[in-house]
């Protein structure tokens, strides 16, 4: 779409990076189920006893997309971002 990158605006730099965009994309639309249903952290995280011993195995990758807070949410996906190039 642009020819040079660097002078584009921030919002279409999400089109530059696709996978990055989806991650968080995908981790704010769990953040939002969640809310929206008034889970907290014990429907959604992930402990040994639930993942091995109870073979709640969607656990383990759950936990990975699971933020509790708006705030914790806004931090890892500031950091997400940063990283798209890493």
């Amino acid at each position: 779409v642009f020819e040079d990158w660097h002078n584009a605006p921030e919002i279409l730099q999400w089109l530059r990076y696709p996978a990055t965009t989806s991650i968080i994309a995908l981790n704010c639309s769990v953040w939002y189920y969640i809310f929206r249903n008034s889970l907290d952290y014990a429907d959604v995280g992930s402990s040994y006893d639930m993942v091995v011993k109870e073979g709640q195995w969607w656990r383990a990758i759950t936990a990975s997309f699971s933020h509790i807070s708006l705030i914790h949410l806004g931090f890892n996906m500031i950091t997400t971002w940063q990283l798209k190039t890493a």
